[in-house]
């Protein structure tokens, strides 16, 4: 067993089973409705008439001040209408991605698909999963903020150790050293970032599927994750390159229908549909190829725990 049957498997799993493209097509027409909706609160906000409002509100005149002050009241309710959103869309893609470990288990040990057996395993399993999500997520962003601090730290330090270098310099000379070590130190910490963040990606891939398919908590799951990266660490970032490929694909058929109006648009959306019940399917398939025989196939697969 490899990464080809784990991508083979879960597009096996899509084409027999159509109705597993349901829950990620009410998922995404919910989302194309919020992101409209917050577009169209944008568009008659202060936010969206910003620019109009600057050349007419008679430059920094009181009454110029006044006006704007009076346009941007909206802008909290709009702060909190995002939040909203966020939450709204956050929430139940942690059910979605619950649903398709559920629906991966079923389409490996069964050939088939329950929608309403899955959703009750994933509404059964939902707060750890959300938990095991927040926590994750907590990670990620204490990540990223300490890379936005390095970056700043790193290119602070640059900037101090090439103005004590060229002090004899020309303004010019010293100008240039400066701008030329600053952009090395940024693009140092651009591949780090993007090292760190396939690592992240890598270590938490199978927080969900612990959680559905080894009844895990939030910790537990997330300590299953990183042993079972450990030691399938290359196969997992294997698959992330292969995904990538695929959804250039996927991105080349959507651009050619892209020169037909409207008909672009409809295709990349199902397209994306399909797509993401695809990937999602993955990480269950990933799981039973190459952690856990699957319940139909006895010992006939080879088992390794990771």
């Amino acid at each position: 067993m490899g990464l080809s049957d784990v991508v083979s498997g879960s597009f096996r799993a899509v084409v027999d089973n159509p109705k597993a493209l349901l829950p990620t097509l009410a998922y995404e027409i919910v989302a194309v409705a919020i992101i409209f909706a917050l577009l169209g609160a944008l568009s008659i906000s202060g936010i969206g008439s910003l620019a109009n409002l600057m050349g007419s509100a008679g430059g920094t005149s009181a009454n110029g001040l006044s006006a704007m002050a009076h346009r941007m009241l909206p802008l909290p309710l709009l702060a909190a209408g995002v939040i909203v959103a966020v939450l709204v869309l956050y929430l139940p893609s942690v059910l979605l991605n619950g649903l398709y470990m559920a629906m991966g288990s079923q389409t490996v040990n069964r050939g088939r698909l329950n929608l309403r057996s899955a959703l009750a395993t994933a509404k059964s399993r939902y707060v750890d999963m959300l938990l095991a999500g927040i926590l994750a997520s907590a990670a990620g962003l204490a990540i990223l903020v300490a890379l936005v601090a390095g970056l700043l730290i790193l290119v602070a330090l640059a900037g101090l150790g090439t103005h004590i270098a060229t002090a004899g310099a020309t303004a010019t000379a010293g100008a240039s050293a400066n701008a030329m070590l600053v952009l090395l130190t940024v693009a140092v910490t651009v591949i780090v970032a993007i090292i760190v963040i396939t690592v992240y990606a890598v270590y938490f891939f199978m927080t969900y599927a612990a959680v559905i398919l080894e009844g895990l908590g939030p910790v537990g799951a997330i300590k299953r994750s990183f042993a079972i990266a450990s030691s399938n660490r290359w196969e997992i970032l294997a698959l992330f390159v292969i995904c990538i490929f695929i959804a250039g694909a996927f991105d080349a058929v959507v651009f050619v229908f892209a020169l037909v109006p409207f008909v672009g648009e409809v295709v990349g959306f199902l397209l994306g549909v399909f797509l993401a019940t695809w990937f999602g399917l993955m990480p269950a398939h990933f799981y039973y190829n190459f952690i856990s025989a699957p319940k139909s196939a006895g010992s006939a697969r080879r088992q390794r725990r990771g």
